[in-house]
């Protein structure tokens, strides 16, 4: 479990057993008085049946922005974001910079950001995970939560990111006709990077990572494992949120992080052992199954996020990559 995340989990584990649960005081007691930026957390705790009712004795805003900063390296909305010009949601935003010559201002700005009838759109995105409460006893139950909750809100964060970029790319996007990764990349460099001042990534899915970090003949990728690393350069990062591949090839984007405005509100958590929800992998089947006959209890994590392109040429795709 990433440190970092910690408390949020355990914050919501402490809300999840303290549903009637036997030997939820002790609990409380044990993990969350370790916590010096959680005082008064075990006592409204033992009471609490929401995420309010802690507010007032703990600092939600620090374990918030603790988990949300344990997401960098893991999610590539938070990884790029970093590089990003940092806004608030639903708040309008505007700079210019203007050029003076000879001790008088020009009238037309060298490099703008007007947000001002526009500004970021909040969206949401998160997880629900299900989890017997006997699990919850034990730590390896505590480290299953904290693994699901952080990858369900890395994966619903990217999936609306990515998704969000490709269908903003437009004619921006070129199919792959060489196969080549040098020729490929090149095409993307000469439509984002057209000062040299910017802050790249490609971001690339598992089975193009897999291939290129496991070359073992041709142009090599030391740099590069599965889990992300560099291409030439490049900073690259790695997500299965990206199309899946078709007969022709896999899609692969670059971007340009310091051309993103971003705004990211805090982590929500909530809880309930009344319910139904159904575990059934195929669409049109049903497999629903009661929290409470089952003795689960459903945690679930959101998050408020916005993000928009500040010029023209931020992102490019390519379609049709087989390197």
């Amino acid at each position: 479990m990433h440190p970092k995340a910690n408390k949020l989990v355990h914050l919501a584990k402490a809300l999840a057993i303290t549903r009637n649960w036997i030997g939820a005081e002790d609990y409380c007691r044990e993990n969350l008085a370790v916590y010096r930026e959680l005082p008064g957390a075990c006592k409204a705790a033992i009471s609490a049946t929401s995420l309010e009712d802690l507010r007032a004795n703990v600092d939600y805003a620090g374990v918030s922005d603790s988990f949300i900063e344990s997401l960098r390296g893991k999610s590539i909305f938070d990884t790029v974001t970093e590089f990003a010009t940092r806004l608030t949601l639903g708040q309008p935003f505007l700079a210019a910079a203007m050029p003076v010559v000879g001790g008088v201002v020009l009238p037309r700005p060298v490099s703008k950001l007007d947000l001002s009838r526009n500004p970021l759109e909040a969206k949401n995105a998160g997880v629900v995970v299900a989890i017997s409460k006997d699990a919850l006893g034990y730590s390896s139950g505590t480290r299953l939560l904290a693994r699901e909750l952080t990858g369900g809100v890395v994966s619903a964060t990217d999936n609306s990111f990515l998704s969000g970029l490709l269908a903003e790319v437009g004619s921006n996007t070129e199919t792959s006709g060489s196969g080549g990764i040098g020729a490929d990349l090149k095409v993307l460099l000469d439509i984002v990077s057209i000062t040299g001042g910017e802050n790249l990534f490609l971001v690339i899915p598992p089975a193009v990572a897999n291939s290129l970090s496991s070359q073992q003949d041709g142009e090599k990728f030391p740099d590069l494992g599965p889990s992300g690393g560099s291409v030439c350069g490049v900073r690259t990062l790695v997500s299965g949120q990206l199309p899946p591949a078709d007969s022709s090839g896999s899609t692969v984007l670059l971007l340009d992080a310091a051309s993103l405005a971003f705004a990211s509100g805090p982590i929500g958590l909530s809880v309930s052992d009344a319910g139904y929800i159904d575990l059934s992998d195929d669409p049109e089947g049903s497999n629903v199954v009661s929290l409470f006959q089952s003795d689960c209890v459903a945690i679930a994590a959101t998050r408020l996020f916005g993000w928009k392109t500040i010029r023209t040429n931020a992102v490019a795709a390519m379609v049709g990559v087989n390197w």
